[in-house]
């Protein structure tokens, strides 16, 4: 058995991601079929030996067997004694099992973030935010805006005395422009209201802090 099988838990991580790397349910049963020939020992594991083991006819067994080795699942560490690993599936599984981990702490890092500005919102709106505010809300954080920012726009709706979540949108999208200016001297953004980089310039100028 390969050295790696013994502390993941790939059979787990195959049944719940076969479909997503490749596999059908045939594949998956001959994969089990050689993981378990292999924990009993059996050096020789060849498909007339499999299809003993199994419902399916010898011939597409050994038809899905020849194909799991070409397309990388399999590997036939010795043909003479067709000595079959199984550390190739082992590594794509892997790979699957940490994007899955990256994507729910990703996923877990947003929704603490969100839950954290809504409690911030609603505390200082002294009111529960509305499905708009929190779509609005949500899709600031798309858009690339981190907490301290929001945070920082908060703060100035607050100070200016204007506390809605429109009028901050507003000051989020302000800032996004002078940063792209900043950077580029120019705004895909700006381009929608501007002709020439001297009214860009004035945009940039306006002050945000009158409510419309």
């Amino acid at each position: 058995m390969d050295k790696m099988m013994d502390f993941f838990d790939w059979r787990m991580v195959l049944i719940d991601n076969y479909k997503k790397i490749g596999l059908d349910e045939k594949d998956v049963s001959i994969i089990l079929v050689v993981f378990s020939l292999k924990q009993k020992g059996v050096k020789l594991i060849t498909p007339d030996i499999i299809s003993l083991k199994m419902t399916l006819e010898f011939s597409e067994v050994d038809s899905k067997f020849t194909n799991l080795i070409k397309r990388g699942y399999l590997l036939l560490e010795d043909e003479n004694n067709f000595s079959i690993s199984l550390q190739p599936l082992n590594k794509k599984l892997m790979d699957v099992f940490y994007e899955n981990l990256k994507r729910e702490e990703m996923s877990e890092s947003y929704n603490k973030d969100l839950n954290q500005i809504l409690v911030i919102f609603e505390n200082e709106f002294g009111r529960p935010l509305s499905q708009f505010e929190v779509n609005s809300i949500k899709e600031w954080f798309e858009q690339g805006n981190s907490v301290s920012v929001i945070k920082e726009a908060l703060n100035v709706a607050t100070l200016a005395k204007v506390k809605t979540v429109r009028y901050i949108d507003k000051i989020l999208l302000e800032w996004k422009r002078r940063e792209e200016i900043a950077k580029n001297g120019h705004s895909a953004l700006s381009d929608k209201w501007r002709k020439n980089m001297d009214e860009t310039i004035e945009i940039a100028k306006i002050n945000w802090m009158e409510e419309q």
